[in-house]
């Protein structure tokens, strides 16, 4: 219980609605809280962006438009089994070296399992 209230000793508690925010990071506005980062003047925020758009901007985003265009598409899937048989060529095949039945799937992995793994009538 002392650590609690040593902790509680290096704190204030400061009601900022009465004693007020002046001067703050934050104020206290009839719209709710402003955060003061101190940049830029607040006509500079008040402006609407230009609506013209200059040659050298056009030219610089049809570059970025070709670069993106080159790149192969995310919704094109091409499925295959060429790097995956690349990669088990380059550890050796490990998956060859042991004997595994893999069981997978949503729902049944367990009964399957014990099905197998139960002694049959044959044996």
């Amino acid at each position: 219980m002392a650590d609690k209230d040593k902790e509680t000793e290096d704190f204030e508690i400061v009601d900022a609605l009465k004693e007020g925010t002046d001067g703050g990071p934050v104020e206290i506005t009839e719209s709710g809280l402003t955060l003061n980062l101190g940049m830029g003047s607040e006509d500079e925020y008040n402006e609407a962006a230009p609506q013209e758009v200059s040659a050298e901007e056009l030219r610089a985003l049809a570059e970025v438009e070709d670069e993106l265009n080159e790149r192969w598409p995310e919704t094109k899937i091409e499925p295959s089994l060429d790097r995956i048989e690349m990669l088990m060529d380059l550890l050796g095949n490990p998956e060859r070296s042991f004997h595994v039945i893999q069981v997978a799937g949503t729902n049944g992995k367990s009964s399957t399992c014990l099905l197998y793994t139960s002694p049959s009538p044959r044996d």
